[in-house]
């Protein structure tokens, strides 16, 4: 961030502190009541729309560790990697259709900050990660919507997530 004025750098700090550490601390607090016997170092987590990594490295703060990062710019991607906490990187858009590198439930949590309203990623893409997450009422699916045209894409997510038993938490933006 050398090259950035100083203003822009605060701005960008305090917007982490408003948007994703609560989302952290969201995701925190689901894990520790979906997995209270597991250490948050064994938790794999697929961070869907990564960025920059801005809500991993408020993950990682957290004691999280294995965070894989999923994002469909290349120059996010190699933003995020600069911050020396995601293990893994995928250069992918994430849609209703199945990503061939993950397994059925090969992560244990996504979370998914601030890509729907910005129509980076359709509410179609949430069979795929569903998919991609563990099945079972211990299994967590994080993610914030901006925007009143998600809204009813969400409510009709929740039922869809009933059918996959997931532990949906929903934070709007």
């Amino acid at each position: 961030m050398a090259n950035i004025p100083v203003f822009f750098q605060e701005m960008l700090y305090n917007l982490s502190c408003k948007v994703y550490k609560p989302m952290a601390d969201t995701f925190n607090a689901a894990v520790l009541k979906a997995f209270p016997h597991k250490r948050k170092e064994e938790i794999k987590i697929i961070d869907v729309a990564a960025g920059t990594g801005l809500v991993g490295v408020e993950l990682f703060k957290l004691g999280f560790t294995r965070i894989d990062a999923l994002d469909s710019s290349q120059g996010m991607l190699n933003e995020a990697e600069k911050k020396n906490i995601y293990q893994r990187f995928f250069l992918r858009q994430i849609n209703d259709q199945p990503i061939p590198e993950f397994n059925s439930g090969e992560y244990d949590a996504l979370i998914c900050v601030n890509a729907f309203g910005n129509s980076h990623i359709l509410p179609s893409a949430f069979n795929e990660m569903c998919r991609i997450v563990s099945k079972g009422k211990n299994k967590i699916l994080v993610y914030s919507y901006f925007f009143d045209r998600y809204r009813k894409a969400a409510i009709r997510t929740d039922v869809m997530l009933k059918s996959y038993d997931l532990n949906l938490f929903l934070s709007m933006s």
